[in-house]
């Protein structure tokens, strides 16, 4: 299985899954047996914690599984979702029958329910007068003798006229429970005929073994991790989480004025969806932050509570005016007329009343709510926002013991010039190998020279390069900001990368600090600002650098210059382009810093530069970049590759002093 992703967030990702998938599969036996609706319940929640977490992690895994599984959950969560309301419905409106008060029903009052469903009356009805002999009742009152005769005869039944209802003040004891018992009669109808699609559901969704398939994938991606001591706790697995659940936040918060307007109910069921997706989408995060997601979980929950409420009596009050006109329909078809509504309609209609009620209450509620917990927003951003912090700049042990150290930048995956300064600083007695970022990026070698920081074991930072190759390889559209030519190549690179090549980039930070010799070192591709460290630099702008940096030695890269300057008792250092010049001087360039006393170096050293162009034929640009040390938009306008000047092979030395 081949993928570009952080092996460290893909293994996080495999062990969420698997988890989230062995819920879901769990719950399927109980959901055919019909037994308990807690069953369907748990099995719908999983599926759609599944279907969220999904989409977190597809880079995770090769694009045809992952599509065939998101369907597959996709068709379940579905399948389960109307059985799952209608016993929602259902459980609910019995939970309602038994706050109606009870009433003295009249004999005939229909029982829509059997008993073991019906809600008890405490107390019995008062028996009714017996009711007198036909013969004493007109016929042109009941009309039963004509329709009886028109049945037997074959004839249609003439619709005989409703009699009108009582209006409800007239009614001294209002039958409510009939109404609420017919519409669970109907719900449970509908709920006993669904259950046979479901079982068949379940049943196809178990056949097509997504779940198997899925576990078995993750299953290999954690007991890899294991044998390769992998870490979840990744920069890739941080910036991931911080931008999915802050883009989540986002979301919900866009619908902050539409919930003040109770009128605005379309927003408010989106802002109930919008609150699911993040609440689900910091579950599935939780574990990279301890206890720091906890508080926001519990906050979106309790909204999603209220407006998951809200929307219920909004589902309510749109279909009981429905569920009336139905029944009224199926009246007159049995009975002639629609008179028996008088039954129902009184339950139906103190429903519909309740369930608006109700949705005021929750709406002032839930406004109260939000403005209450209004700074979870921002204690949120904070949480997610440390452990980059943390991340972001990494300290590092370098013994005093260490004589040297070589620091290298800009080496843009040219991997001759990368062993050339290797072979030199050895010959000089120096083990210890730092860079500066822009390792990769343009050059031919991108894998090799990883691996070959590797063989060294060359610690560093990140590069804008390293920045842009992630940037390509996590979509399939060009960044914003970024020419098609400049975009095309970085994506050549992505594609180069192994799974481990692509998680040394996810795993550099932004910044290395260490003591070596009672300095204090920082390593960086270079400051936020000034962003050009060069001779250029105005010495304003450099002291500033150095009051901020609170460092005895800065180190970059970027500039592909040599530069080296004490301000204020602080070094600032370029250490110089390793793989592709920016002055002209084509030799590979790095800094070699010794101690006791602590000096600087800049040695240029050649290289075999020809081996690296000749591996750049079908890339033009690329290969003017490198052969006359310009940048791409300059290289670009070259029409033709410059025939190489012979490389002067030396080694030049030079000491950065201090000034006088």
């Amino acid at each position: 299985m081949t993928t570009n992703t952080d092996s460290g967030y893909r293994l996080y990702g495999a062990t969420a899954l698997a988890q989230l998938a062995a819920d879901m599969a769990g719950e399927s036996a109980g959901v055919k047996a019909g037994t308990d609706i807690e069953y369907i319940h748990r099995m719908r929640v999983a599926s759609r914690r599944l279907r969220a977490a999904l989409p977190l992690f597809t880079g995770c895994f090769p694009e045809k599984e992952y599509r065939r599984w998101e369907n597959e959950i996709k068709q379940i969560t579905r399948s389960l979702g109307r059985a799952r309301d209608l016993d929602v419905q259902i459980a609910f409106l019995r939970d309602y029958a038994k706050t109606i008060p009870d009433t003295a029903l009249h004999t005939g009052t229909p029982l829509f329910l059997p008993e073991e469903f019906r809600t008890q009356v405490t107390e019995q009805p008062a028996p009714l007068p017996a009711l007198p002999a036909p013969e004493f009742i007109p016929e042109e009152k009941t009309r039963l003798f004509a329709r009886l005769k028109q049945f037997f005869a074959g004839s249609p039944a003439v619709p005989a006229e409703p009699e009108p209802l009582r209006p409800a003040e007239q009614n001294t004891n209002i039958n409510l429970r009939s109404g609420i018992e017919c519409l669970i009669l109907r719900l449970m109808q509908e709920r006993t005929a669904l259950q046979p699609d479901v079982i068949c559901a379940v049943e196809r969704f178990e056949k097509s073994k997504t779940l198997l398939a899925l576990q078995k994938t993750c299953m290999e991606i954690i007991v890899r991790g294991k044998l390769e001591k992998t870490e979840t706790t990744t920069t890739a697995s941080y910036n991931t989480a911080y931008y999915a659940i802050s883009l989540a936040a986002e979301q919900v918060k866009l619908y902050a004025n539409a919930l003040v307007d109770p009128e605005r109910i379309t927003a408010h069921h989106e802002m109930r969806i919008a609150a699911k997706k993040l609440r689900y989408t910091m579950e599935t995060y939780r574990n990279l932050y301890g206890d720091g997601l906890a508080p926001a979980i519990k906050m979106v929950k309790e909204l999603q509570d209220y407006l998951g409420d809200m929307h219920d009596c909004d589902v309510w009050t749109e279909f009981l005016p429905g569920f009336l006109a139905e029944e009224e329909g199926r009246c007159a078809a049995y009975f002639g007329n629609t008179g028996f509504m008088e039954t129902i309609r009184p339950g139906i209609a103190a429903l519909e009343e309740d369930r608006k009620a109700k949705r005021a209450e929750l709406h002032r509620d839930v406004n109260i709510f939000w403005k209450k917990n209004g700074n979870l927003w921002s204690t949120l951003e904070q949480n997610l926002t440390k452990p980059l912090v943390d991340l972001r700049l990494k300290t590092i042990s370098v013994p005093d013991s260490v004589s040297a150290i070589a620091f290298f930048a800009d080496v843009h995956a040219n991997l001759p010039a990368l062993q050339a300064i290797t072979a030199d600083a050895k010959s000089r007695g120096c083990t210890t190998f730092l860079h500066a970022g822009d390792v990769i990026g343009f050059g031919p070698f991108p894998e090799e020279t990883l691996g070959h920081l590797q063989k060294i074991n060359a610690a560093g930072v990140l590069g804008n390069a390293e920045e842009a190759v992630l940037a390509v390889g996590r979509t399939k559209s060009c960044p914003e900001g970024m020419d098609k030519k400049r975009c095309a190549n970085h994506r050549r690179t992505w594609k180069k990368l192994s799974d481990t090549g692509s998680s040394l980039l996810f795993a550099m930070p932004e910044e290395i600090r260490f003591t070596w010799g009672g300095q204090r070192i920082a390593v960086m591709h270079h400051p936020i600002s000034p962003e050009n460290v060069c001779a250029e630099t105005p010495e304003a702008e450099l002291e500033r650098l150095c009051a901020d940096t609170n460092a005895d030695v800065i180190i970059c890269g970027h500039t592909h210059c040599t530069f080296a300057k004490k301000i204020h008792g602080v070094w600032v250092a370029n250490t110089g382009g390793a793989g592709r010049s920016g002055d002209g001087d084509l030799r590979a360039s790095y800094l070699l810093a010794t101690r006791d006393p602590f000096s600087l170096h800049h040695i240029r050293i050649p290289y075999d530069l020809e081996e690296t162009l000749q591996h750049l034929k079908k890339q033009k640009e690329i290969a003017v970049m490198f052969a006359a040390g310009l940048d791409f938009d300059e290289a670009a306008e070259q029409r033709e590759i410059p025939k190489l000047p012979p490389m002067e092979n030396t080694v030049t030395v030079t000491a950065a002093e201090e000034e006088k």
